[in-house]
């Protein structure tokens, strides 16, 4: 008998087949990290995203390079793989090698930013991203654009002070902020019972203008629904929006965690059994996508250019110490001058208000 029609949520079985592509790329991309972290070869530590691939896979999806605004968690390799920063450049950064482009080798692991792509590095202080995501996207509302602004960060994450401030601004302008938080149900060692009192989607209804979109976050499916809506919400003028993806950490929280120092031997097995890799290549071979043979065959093509990304990276040479202070601070010619020194531009009155 011929198996019923599957609901693929408007994805064709080419987008299916390249957002697993896309997830097993980002998984053994951490794979060999780890590896050249153990070799001792770059890297002053890993955190990385196993179990987060779907969710981001699906967020990529959605987004539009070089249009939208990205501020991304540390966990986000998929998402801006699937925005088109290559696998090269993630080991040229990893190894702190030039021509990296979120900061030349500056930033620590992780720290997401690529100008074309228009992926904003981040800092390392949890949480300040969503401020900045905020004020982003009041920016593009300003100057009349249909751009949203993409940021993630960990559901531990979303106890800062700063995650409601930007919930607060967001929803009073109506700004349009696509917020993802990558729930994982800890914060390094920490439960999310003793993180809120509540669960996340209930905890922001008390703000107005903002769509709330809670999703299965080891779904490609699921998940690739609650951010066309998330994304729709924020082009159309809506306010800001938030997918709240349920999803698992199948490794530590970084390379310095031991997680049975705080999860059973069940728990983690609980928690590999639900990878979200191996559940969408079953999905794909259940449904008849692709043979096992064939899957297998691109797992090994995957595994063949990672390699030889990373050997490329590893070729190139170290930064310039003599360049460390460059793109520190701003370069250019102050905007608010004219050639002379003087000041130019309109004056900003005492009792003045921005629009």
């Amino acid at each position: 008998m011929p198996k019923a029609a599957v609901d693929t949520k408007g994805l064709s079985n080419e987008q299916i087949l390249n957002a697993y592509k896309l997830m097993i790329t980002s998984r053994m991309t951490e794979d060999k990290c780890a590896i050249i972290l153990r070799q001792s070869k770059g890297g002053t530590f890993q955190i990385s995203g196993p179990g987060h691939e779907a969710a981001l896979a699906a967020a990529s999806m959605v987004m539009r390079p070089n249009h939208d605004w990205s501020l991304c968690h540390y966990r986000d390799l998929t998402f801006v793989l699937g925005l088109g920063v290559t696998t090269e450049e993630i080991f040229t950064g990893f190894m702190a090698r030039e021509g990296d482009p979120a900061s030349n080798s500056r930033q620590m692991p992780s720290h997401f930013g690529h100008k074309g792509l228009r992926i904003i590095s981040k800092s390392s202080c949890v949480g300040t991203q969503w401020l900045q995501a905020a004020g982003r996207a009041w920016g593009s509302k300003h100057d009349g654009t249909d751009e949203v602004t993409y940021v993630s960060g960990g559901d531990a994450g979303i106890a800062q002070g700063e995650f409601h401030e930007a919930l607060n601004w967001a929803t009073i302008h109506k700004s349009p902020v696509l917020f993802h938080v990558e729930d994982n149900g800890y914060g390094i060692s920490t439960p999310a019972s003793q993180e809120r009192a509540q669960p996340i989607d209930q905890w922001v209804k008390g703000y107005a203008n903002l769509g709330i979109f809670p999703c299965d976050g080891l779904d490609l499916l699921k998940s690739y629904e609650a951010f066309k809506k998330a994304h729709d919400w924020c082009r159309k003028g809506k306010g800001p929006a938030i997918v709240i993806s349920k999803v698992v950490r199948l490794w530590g929280h970084s390379s310095s965690d031991n997680r049975k120092l705080y999860m059973t031997d069940a728990q983690i097995a609980e928690e590999s059994a639900k990878d979200p890799n191996k559940k969408l290549r079953e999905w794909i071979i259940d449904n008849g996508l692709a043979e096992e043979d064939e899957i297998t065959a691109l797992e090994a093509q995957v595994k063949n250019e990672i390699d030889e990304a990373a050997d490329r990276a590893d070729a190139k040479p170290h930064p310039d110490p003599k360049d460390a202070a460059k793109h520190v601070f701003y370069e250019g010619e102050n905007p608010l001058l004219d050639g002379s020194g003087e000041e130019v531009g309109p004056t900003i009155l005492s009792g003045d208000r921005i629009p």
